[in-house]
């Protein structure tokens, strides 16, 4: 997308941000700032004005510009928007908390990128540009500043393979075992995200679907349940459900709910 790549590499990436900004709009400072590290790292390689990446980058985002004037717009004019984003705060942690939650994910991440900071492939500089840019992102104070951590996973990962391989083959090959590097990785893991993505995993399987029918599955008869309530009650109707079965209804039925999200639902706990 920058610095390379064809017309049509452009085009699906902005429309990817227009879908991202569709949903997820508080990346849009994330995206902004990886893009703008990107084109500095290709002007600075260039040794000039990096016009074509600058055509990229406005290529990009002028096609997700419509989704963020819409977005904004809604702030402006919509009190209910407005208000959920007042809510929506999720404060990080202290430091050493986000440290220790990482493990040695981060120092392997850190490690890998070390070993391809001199790579000249634009690939690893935007997986580069990526993670010290969401980090920035991240640090900057807001009132939902640990939802910028979202995404990072993926060049966080790549760059720990490549440090887990790098510390394989030039540290521990000759003086630890294949079974004792398996161990020591699993407890050092233990603490780490690799923990949320197996629960996640568990999660999507066919057993959690037993207990959790409404989490990622929506059965026909649940959708049939929805229709009939949207043909068969008055607008202004309240629906009381279950907290997980209730999810669902307003979008599918149009109709307010007593018990919703947990977070948009006033005395959540009490109800």
């Amino acid at each position: 997308v920058i610095g390379g790549g064809s017309t049509v590499t452009r085009l699906l990436s902005g429309l990817a941000l227009l879908l991202l900004t569709s949903f997820h709009p508080f990346h849009l400072p994330m995206v902004a700032v990886v893009l703008a590290i990107q084109i500095g790292v290709v002007g600075l390689r260039e040794r000039r004005i990096p016009w074509r990446a600058i055509r990229g980058g406005l290529i990009v985002a002028s096609l997700a510009f419509p989704m963020i004037l819409y977005q904004g717009l809604l702030l402006l004019t919509n009190p209910i928007v407005a208000g959920r984003a007042a809510q929506n705060i999720t404060h990080t942690p202290a430091w050493w908390i986000v440290l220790l939650s990482y493990g040695a994910f981060l120092r392997l991440a850190v490690l890998g990128f070390r070993r391809t900071f001199r790579a000249r492939d634009l690939r690893w500089s935007l997986l580069a540009a990526w993670l010290v840019g969401q980090f920035v992102v991240f640090m900057v104070p807001s009132p939902f500043n640990r939802r910028m951590t979202e995404g990072w996973l993926l060049p966080l990962t790549v760059f720990a393979v490549v440090g887990l391989l790098w510390l394989w083959e030039h540290r521990l090959k000759r003086s630890m075992s294949l079974y004792l590097a398996g161990t020591a990785g699993v407890l050092l893991f233990a603490v780490s995200p690799v923990v949320v993505i197996g629960e996640d995993l568990a999660y999507w399987s066919r057993a959690a679907f037993q207990r959790y029918p409404y989490h990622f599955y929506l059965d026909k008869a649940y959708q049939s349940v929805a229709g009939w309530l949207k043909a068969n009650s008055l607008d202004d109707a309240v629906v009381l459900s279950g907290s997980i079965g209730s999810l669902y209804i307003p979008a599918l039925a149009g109709r307010p709910v007593v018990v919703g999200h947990g977070v948009e639902t006033i005395e959540y706990a009490l109800k």
